[in-house]
């Protein structure tokens, strides 16, 4: 509880980690795409025999990883902002009961 006696949801720092991780994404994606364009095609060879699948299968892995990871974020960003909606409602109410 805070000070003032209201049910207080600190939910500001999940919707920053939210925002910052979906605004670096695309810094994650030209990483991967640097990493991907310096692999020669020994090195890609190696990889390939050594995890069983291609560099265009570890992309699309990675792509579809991310993509699902950005719609998590997304989902519990939303969630957060349910939350923090519900608690104000919820303290407006509980300040009213109060009141008389």
């Amino acid at each position: 509880m805070s000070g003032n006696g209201y049910i207080e949801f600190k939910n500001d720092d999940i919707v920053n980690i939210a925002s910052v991780t979906k605004n670096s994404q695309a810094d994650w994606d030209r990483i991967w795409e640097g990493v991907r364009s310096k692999l020669t095609g020994v090195v890609s060879e190696a990889l390939d025999a050594l995890t069983g699948s291609s560099l265009e299968d570890r992309a699309a892995r990675y792509h579809q990883r991310t993509a699902q990871y950005t719609a998590d974020l997304n989902s519990q960003q939303v969630a957060v902002n349910n939350v923090a909606s519900i608690s104000a409602d919820t303290n407006q109410q509980m300040s009213r009961v109060i009141a008389g």
